[in-house]
């Protein structure tokens, strides 16, 4: 099983978001703004064997999650390409 990068920490969460879509990641929660805190997910997604460090966030003036997130990376296909 695939830990993750030592920047995740040790309370690291890992979804598989489909069969062939894995992510490692943390959240945390960036106070202040305009329009509120702001939900944090930092993570490592691994697809179709390559590994990409992900970064994402949502605002909110009540309770900011970054799980909104994860519907959206888990539509994320390979790219087929001729070389």
């Amino acid at each position: 099983m695939y830990e993750g990068p030592s920047f995740l920490g040790t309370n690291a969460k890992t979804s598989a978001l489909t069969s062939s879509l894995q992510l490692t990641y943390r959240e945390h929660v960036l106070s202040g703004g305009s329009g509120g805190d702001e939900g944090v997910l930092e993570g490592v997604l691994t697809l179709a064997s390559k590994t990409y460090r992900i970064t994402c966030h949502q605002q909110s003036k009540w309770k900011p999650s970054a799980q909104a997130c994860l519907p959206v990376l888990a539509t994320l296909r390979p790219f087929a390409h001729d070389k």
